[in-house]
């Protein structure tokens, strides 16, 4: 690239400003550009990057950043039409030997997600070289104890060691939490929850992280952006292990504390913008008449599904006016061991301002010919089809295979028999419910999901299956489709399914996860309900905050 073009890049000027505060910068490692080359001009190291087009649009990239070995700021510079340059001075860098290596990332000023620029050895070295041109040859290096006190942590989580808890004398493992220790090393434990907290607008808010076990999701939402983050945790040990990561991650504003959610005494005087309560509801249920005042949101996850998603909303909405599902954590075959993420706020107005979640239009993706029989219904409407269903119920009519498909007439009918026969035994799939043996009849056969036959051959498994089905017709049916969680629509450019967003862009998919949840919301006329997009592309995407 020739000098002028370069100086007229760097005089640009980055709409993010000129400084970002690395402390709350969350890394990924998935290479979105490269450095192409290292040049000095007027003085100056000049670094010319390029960032993958695609890729910038998707990550709303409009800046890079320069940090060094230590993870010290050094740089940074625009992105104009996918070219990103760097102008770093004498000035700019450190006086040690952690100065002579850099890397450097993509970024946007709307999030706090970066991304690595690949840089080949000869680029490496080029820059070395050009730094240490600057300083004495006994520049000295810069001693470091993160090794020690990274092994320290990973032995203190390996000891066999597990917490009680004064409420009911609850067990909590020593390795609960997936502890991310910096340079791609990780502790083993559950996985993390960054996929939805990115949903959320945690951006110069306060936070409040009740049962914050060792502080990994206060880091997380401190790296989304969040001005500070208090934690409480009951158990000590775990306080000093996420005390100890703070330390060695370079946490800022992350304080975790020993304290007992179950007191009322403890939340006197909490103000907050934002509560964090992740699978401590058996902690915070009789104080939670007391939280709900601390902040405007209410960031939930349940425990495991064993009672059923309206188990936690019986419990909380009568405290908040809004919740939306974010979706489900820890999914596998077991159904019971699936948990839900959820926003409580005290209006959807609230929800829409701290939230961001994509919609699809809610037209067919496909002819059918129950929903054109039937046409849109009230809540009065769909309730009275779903027992002339269950009267008219009959194993002959439903019982040959070329019925028990998805998208065929009688499978709706049995799916409304179904649910109407749960409603009338108080919100529970029996034995006996008619479209748990209909849907048993079909995987059996070979005519329905063949991804359901272990759950098929679960009784266990199957009814809290059917369970969860209705529980998301029951809600959408009775408005409530935000509780739901989202469509998940798998992208592809072949697919054979086609929606279109909220925003109007027409997505192509080959799976969807939610099928009884779009015909619900069909039926009663949702015109539009939350998914989560699967994209194409094969690397972590961020929510555009």
């Amino acid at each position: 690239m020739r000098t002028e073009s370069l100086m007229n890049i760097m005089n640009v000027k980055a709409e993010c400003g000129s400084y970002r505060d690395p402390n709350t910068l969350y890394k990924f490692t998935t290479n979105v550009g490269s450095v192409d080359t290292v040049t000095f001009v007027d003085s100056n190291i000049v670094v010319s990057n390029t960032i993958d087009v695609k890729k910038a649009a998707n990550y709303d990239f409009d800046s890079i950043i320069a940090l060094d070995k230590a993870g010290r700021f050094v740089s940074m510079g625009a992105i104009n039409e996918g070219i990103g340059v760097i102008k770093i001075s004498k000035a700019d860098v450190g006086r040690d030997s952690a100065a002579w290596a850099v890397t450097i990332y993509a970024m946007s000023s709307n999030h706090n997600f970066i991304y690595p620029l690949a840089q080949s050895p000869s680029r490496q070295n080029e820059y070395s070289n050009r730094v240490r041109n600057w300083f004495p040859e006994n520049t000295v290096d810069v001693p470091s104890i993160k090794e020690s006190l990274s092994s320290l942590i990973v032995d203190a989580v390996k000891l066999p060691y597990v917490a009680t808890s004064i409420h009911g004398g609850i067990k909590t493992g020593n390795s609960y939490q997936t502890l991310f220790l910096g340079e791609g090393s990780r502790t083993t434990g559950r996985y993390d929850r960054m996929s939805y907290l990115s949903e959320i607008n945690f951006r110069e808010k306060s936070v409040l992280d009740l049962g914050a076990n060792t502080g990994e999701m206060s880091r997380s939402v401190r790296t989304l952006g969040a001005r500070l983050v208090d934690g409480y945790e009951y158990d000590p040990y775990f306080v000093e292990i996420g005390r100890a990561v703070n330390a060695l991650v370079g946490a800022t504003r992350v304080s975790l504390f020993q304290g007992d959610c179950t007191r009322a005494a403890l939340y006197e005087n909490f103000h907050y913008d934002i509560v964090l309560a992740l699978n401590v509801w058996v902690y915070i249920e009789k104080v939670i008449s007391i939280i709900k005042d601390i902040a405007p949101i209410f960031v939930f996850e349940t425990h495991t599904l064993d009672h059923g998603i309206n188990f936690y909303y019986s419990r909380l909405c009568p405290w908040f006016s809004a919740a939306t599902c974010l979706g489900l954590t820890d999914v596998g075959d077991d159904p019971h061991k699936s948990r839900a993420f959820i926003v409580f706020a005290n209006s959807y107005d609230d929800i829409n301002t701290h939230v961001h979640q994509e919609f699809v239009e809610v037209k067919p993706y496909f002819r059918n010919l129950f929903l054109e029989r039937t046409g849109i219904l009230t809540q009065r409407e769909a309730l009275d089809l779903a027992a002339r269903c269950f009267a008219e119920r009959s194993d002959a009519k439903w019982g040959a295979e070329d019925h028990c498909s998805f998208g065929r007439e009688g499978y709706f009918d049995a799916l409304l028999a179904g649910f109407h026969q749960f409603m009338m035994e108080d919100y529970k799939v029996s034995d006996e419910n008619f479209y748990l043996k209909f849907f048993a009849y079909g995987v059996t056969k070979g005519v329905i999901d063949d991804k359901m036959t272990s759950v098929a051959e679960n009784a266990k498994w199957l009814k809290r299956k059917i369970e969860n089905k209705f529980e998301d017709m029951q809600n959408i049916m009775c408005g409530f489709f935000q509780r739901v969680p989202p469509i998940k629509l798998v992208e592809q450019a072949e697919g054979g399914f086609e929606f279109t967003t909220s925003d109007g862009e027409k997505v192509r998919c080959s799976e969807i996860d939610g099928h009884h949840r779009f015909f619900a919301a069909q039926l009663m006329g949702v015109r539009h309900i939350q998914c989560q997009i699967v994209r194409d592309e094969k690397s972590e995407r961020c929510s555009k905050i």
